[in-house]
């Protein structure tokens, strides 16, 4: 039950009127905590039933590490190693198996058939920064249950995050917390505005992305090219909208949580774009990999090998393929080679030319990240440079996504200010619930009903 289905809207008003019933009733007031608890144990066991007991055998041993592990490394070491495994095991162990078995022998592919649990990825990063930040004094260990347990299990962030610190979710977890009218009027917009980028503009150019990956050697490179743009779009306005849809959500029922992105297709160079683009992720990456590792203090050669180590396991992250890992190598070298080039010219700020480089190097690296296989990717890159002549397909919905983006970012830029990158509207005029209801209108009429899953979903 996604965020884009019917089945999820009839849940969530479910869900927020019994909040709302909860909060006026003397008695259960204190019980919402444990309602927004089951709503998620629900959602995801709506997923797949087996799913909901692998997330709760991470929430218990998570409780139990997280009241004995500070200042003792021993238990931060187990809770780690636990939690590496469960992720390795069902994420990454039929990946390593069959890759075994391909260097050291010709035969069929060999894989067991584990399930992924949906969101692993997300909940078992959120235990292991848990883990560390008690270890470290940075947060409290949580004595409740039923609090920590949502806290990992969040069902607005459970699926495909953002990976929101213990320190900031458990602390709106623990306070009291009130529906708001003006809350849930600035969350319903944000739903929506993540709906249409994920349905209308996202779901659209899906389409003609999947029909050129699937065979790009029949197209010429001209329609190859907008391929490649194409799904940096597509890539973008999926998983920004299922963010703002998470923010949306989590704001209605009294929670704020951090969002994913800033205007990342703004960037001047691959560093910056790293600083816009899965913000949670990132700033994860950096401290519990990168930092660890020894960032930046043991010299240069030491840094650039440790940013390679960082981008290598990034790339792991997001799928078992060593496309994702050669996506992620690629990524560290070009941070490298930002580095060197910053040294060099400590000054040197970049301008729309800049821009305009950096998305072409970021569209060209996701070609690694949606291609099927390397044989597949190859066929996309040799498409590209090889000017050859094919089938000519202008997609409609890939200038439109572009259009959208570039009007989205000048209008980020021109608020930049005041933070204020939606156009949010007050709903108590007339004018604010026009053009609500216009956006609802659209978003409903130009929807793309094909199956369309959510990209991050996967990971």
């Amino acid at each position: 039950m996604v965020f884009n289905s019917f089945g999820f809207i009839v849940f969530f008003v479910l869900t927020c009127l019994l909040l709302l019933f909860f909060e006026r009733s003397r008695h259960l007031h204190d019980k919402t905590n444990l309602l927004l608890l089951t709503a998620g144990f629900f959602l995801y066991a709506m997923f797949d039933y087996r799913c909901l007991f692998i997330l709760l055998l991470l929430i218990f041993f998570t409780y139990l590490i997280g009241l004995r592990v500070k200042n003792k490394k021993r238990y931060l070491r187990l809770g780690i190693v636990l939690d590496v495994l469960l992720l390795g095991f069902f994420k990454y162990f039929d990946f390593f198996v069959d890759s075994f078995v391909r260097i050291f022998s010709s035969g069929d592919r060999l894989t067991l058939g584990i399930i992924v649990p949906v969101g692993i990825s997300f909940y078992v990063f959120k235990s292991i920064s848990y883990l560390v930040d008690v270890y470290k004094g940075k947060s409290k260990a949580e004595k409740s249950l039923i609090d920590l347990a949502l806290y990992l299990s969040f069902f607005p962030e459970l699926v495909a995050g953002p990976i929101s610190r213990a320190k900031d979710l458990l602390s709106q977890i623990r306070t009291e917390r009130k529906l708001s009218a003006d809350r849930f009027s600035e969350g319903l917009q944000l739903f929506v505005i993540g709906l249409f980028k994920k349905i209308v503009i996202a779901g659209n150019i899906s389409v003609f992305v999947s029909e050129v990956y699937r065979a790009p050697r029949i197209y010429s490179s001209a329609t190859v090219l907008l391929c490649v743009f194409a799904y940096s779009i597509e890539i973008y306005m999926d998983f920004a909208g299922y963010s703002d849809m998470a923010v949306g959500c989590a704001k209605m029922i009294g929670f704020d949580i951090e969002n994913n992105f800033n205007l990342p297709y703004i960037s001047r160079n691959v560093t910056e774009f790293w600083k816009r683009w899965h913000i949670t992720l990132s700033s994860w990456l950096m401290d519990y990999i990168y930092i660890p590792l020894g960032g930046n203090r043991k010299g240069k050669k030491r840094q650039y090998l440790n940013l390679l180590i960082t981008m290598a396991i990034g790339g792991l992250w997001h799928g078992a393929d060593w496309t994702f890992v050669l996506w992620g190598i690629v990524n560290g070298l070009a941070l490298i080679v930002h580095k060197i080039f910053r040294d060099h010219r400590p000054k040197k700020e970049g301008g729309i030319l800049s821009i305009i480089i950096t998305f072409i190097f970021i569209s060209l690296t996701w070609i690694l990240f949606r291609a099927d296989s390397f044989t597949n990717a190859k066929d996309v890159f040799m498409q590209l440079i090889g000017f050859r002549e094919g089938i000519s397909y202008m997609n409609t919905w890939a200038f439109f996504g572009i259009a959208i983006v570039l009007a989205g970012n000048v209008y980020g830029c021109l608020w930049n200010e005041r933070k204020v990158y939606y156009p949010l509207q007050d709903l108590y005029t007339v004018k604010g619930l026009f053009l609500f209801f216009l956006l609802v209108g659209l978003t409903v009429g130009l929807a793309y009903t094909g199956a369309n899953p959510f990209i991050y979903a996967a990971f």
